[in-house]
C-alpha cells in the first residue's frame, strides 16, 4: 500500500522501469567498466547508454498536489522528467548507478510536510533534491538535521531553509531576484514604484527587498497593495498601485500574475511593470496581446538563463519524454520546473565529483558538500559551493546562513518573449547589495485569506 503522499511512480516507478527495459533489449557487447562512458551502438552506430546497474541511489522531491492556489505539480514532473533523462543515459556518471526519486506531496500543510521528511528518514533516502515546502519548510528541516539528511537545490521560501545547516540551495532566493528588479528599475528612473505583494511571509520580504534595490538608486515605494493568498479581483489592487507612480512591481502566484496583468490591461496601466518570471506566463502575455500586452517591455530577473535559450533544450525535450502530464510545466517557472531541474542538475555533478557511490548516505553526502569544493551546475549558474555563505539580513533582524550564489540574469519582456537584457545572458553578481540592506522588523503576518 503506497503512503500517503507518495507518487505512484516513485520507487522503482513504470516509467522508469520500462526506460530500462527497452535500454536492455537494444544494448550489445560487453559491459566491462560501469564507469565507462561507453555503450553499445544501434543498427544505425548511434552509441546507446549502458543500462544502469546496482542499488538505486534513493532521494526525495517535495512539493504539494491537489490544492488550487498552492500546487506545485511541476515539481513532481520535472524530478520525473530528471531521474526518466538520467537513468535512460545510463545512470548517475561516471558510476552507472540508477536513480530512483520518490516525489512526496506535502498536501500544503505543515502535517503533510512533517509526514514527508519521516518517510525520506524510513526510506533511507541519501538527500532531498530540488522542490519546497510553503507550509511546512519548519517541520521539515528539523527531522533532515536529526537524521544527516541534505536538501540540495531547494526553493528559499522562509521556515528554515536560509539558516538549517541541512539546506544547500544552489540559487539566492528571492531576495538576490527582487533587489536587482528594484535596483534596475530605479536605474530606468523610477522614482516612486507601487507594490503590489502578498499580505505577509513572502510579500513582506519582496517589498523590503525590492525596496532596498529601488533606494540605491534614489527611488522609494509609494502605494503598497496588499492581497490575499488566494485573492482573485486584483482590479482594486492594481488601481491602488499604479496611481501617481513611476512603476509598478507584483508579486505573486503566477495565477494571481495573469489577474494582475489583465487587470493593467482592463485599466490601461502605462507605467513600466517589473515582476519576477514566475507571475508572468507565456501564456499570460499571449492572452493580453503578446507585444502589447502591458508587460512589454518590463524589468524581470531570474538565477538562471531566459527560457528561451538553448541551455533548457533538453529539460524541455526530458519533460516531453519521461512526465506524465508535461502540460502542467511552463517553462519560464523558477520556483517550480527551474530549481527542480537544476537542482537535479548541481545532485548529479556533485555524485558525479564522488570516487565512489558505495556506502552513500546522507551523512558522507554532507561531508562532500561541506568540504568546500565547487560544484557545476551544467552552466545553469555559476559553480556554487556550500561553505562560504552570504550573510543577507532577512525580515525580522535574523542574519541568513545559507545563501552562497549571489547571482542573477537580468531580463525582459521583447517581443512578447523573455529575453535577457545582455547578449549573453551574464551573471549579475548581488552581493553588495545584499550586505548593505538592513532588514525592518517582520510584521508579524495577517491574515493570509482576505
Amino acid at each position: 500500500m503506497m503512503k500517503p503522499g507518495r507518487s505512484k511512480w516513485s520507487a522503482s516507478g513504470g516509467v522508469v522501469f520500462t526506460t530500462m527495459v527497452m535500454l536492455a533489449a537494444a544494448a550489445c557487447g560487453d559491459d566491462d567498466d560501469s564507469d565507462s562512458a561507453q555503450g553499445a551502438q544501434d543498427e544505425e552506430g548511434t552509441e546507446q547508454a549502458s543500462e544502469p546497474t546496482g542499488e538505486p541511489i534513493r532521494v526525495m522531491t517535495i512539493g504539494t498536489l491537489g490544492t488550487a492556489e498552492g500546487a506545485t505539480t511541476a515539481i513532481e514532473q520535472t524530478a520525473l522528467a530528471a531521474e526518466g533523462l538520467i537513468n535512460a543515459n545510463g545512470g548517475l556518471a561516471p558510476h552507472g548507478r540508477p536513480l530512483e526519486v520518490i516525489f512526496c506531496n506535502d498536501q500544503d500543510s505543515p502535517e503533510g510536510a512533517r509526514e514527508c521528511a519521516n518517510e525520506a528518514v524510513e526510506e533511507g533516502v541519501v538527500a532531498l533534491v530540488g522542490g519546497y515546502s510553503v507550509q511546512g519548510s519548519f517541520e521539515i528541516l528539523p527531522i533532515l538535521e536529526e537524521a544527516s539528511i541534505p536538501w540540495i537545490g531547494l526553493g528559499l521560501l522562509g521556515g528554515g531553509v536560509e539558516t538549517s545547516p541541512m539546506s544547500y540551495p544552489v540559487m539566492g532566493g528571492s531576495v538576490t531576484e527582487w533587489m536587482a528588479i528594484g535596483q534596475e528599475v530605479g536605474r530606468q528612473g523610477c522614482e516612486t514604484a507601487g507594490v503590489i505583494r502578498w499580505v505577509a511571509g513572502p510579500g513582506e520580504e519582496a517589498q523590503a527587498y525590492f525596496g532596498h534595490g529601488l533606494a540605491t538608486e534614489g527611488g522609494e515605494v509609494g502605494a503598497v497593495a496588499p492581497v490575499g493568498f488566494d485573492a482573485t479581483d486584483l482590479l482594486p489592487a492594481v488601481a491602488a498601485a499604479s496611481d501617481g507612480v513611476d512603476c509598478m512591481m507584483f508579486g505573486m502566484s503566477p495565477e494571481q500574475g495573469a489577474l494582475t496583468v489583465r487587470a493593467a490591461q482592463e485599466l490601461g496601466v502605462e507605467v513600466p511593470l517589473a515582476f519576477y518570471p514566475d507571475a508572468v506566463s507565456p501564456q499570460s502575455i499571449e492572452e493580453t496581446g503578446g507585444v502589447d500586452s502591458p508587460v512589454e517591455g518590463g524589468t524581470s530577473a531570474s538565477w538562471f538563463p531566459a527560457a528561451d535559450e538553448p541551455i533548457w533544450d533538453e529539460a524541455k525535450d526530458a519533460v516531453e519524454e519521461y512526465a506524465s502530464d508535461p502540460s502542467v510545466i511552463n517553462f519560464t517557472d523558477g520556483f517550480n520546473f527551474q530549481i527542480t531541474w537544476v537542482g537535479f542538475k548541481a545532485f548529479e555533478n556533485i555524485l558525479g565529483t564522488l570516487e565512489s557511490l558505495d556506502g552513500l548516505d546522507g551523512s558522507v553526502l554532507i561531508e562532500h558538500l561541506d568540504s568546500g569544493e565547487s560544484f557545476e551546475t551544467d552552466d545553469f549558474t555559476r559553480p556554487v559551493q556550500f561553505v562560504d555563505n552570504i550573510p543577507v539580513q532577512v525580515p525580522g533582524g535574523e542574519e541568513a546562513s545559507r545563501i552562497f550564489n549571489p547571482d542573477v540574469v537580468m531580463l525582459t519582456i521583447e517581443d512578447g518573449t523573455y529575453r535577457c537584457v545582455d547578449d549573453d545572458c551574464e551573471f549579475q553578481d548581488m552581493t553588495e547589495l545584499m550586505l548593505s540592506f538592513e532588514a525592518p522588523p517582520a510584521e508579524g503576518g495577517g491574515d493570509p485569506s482576505g
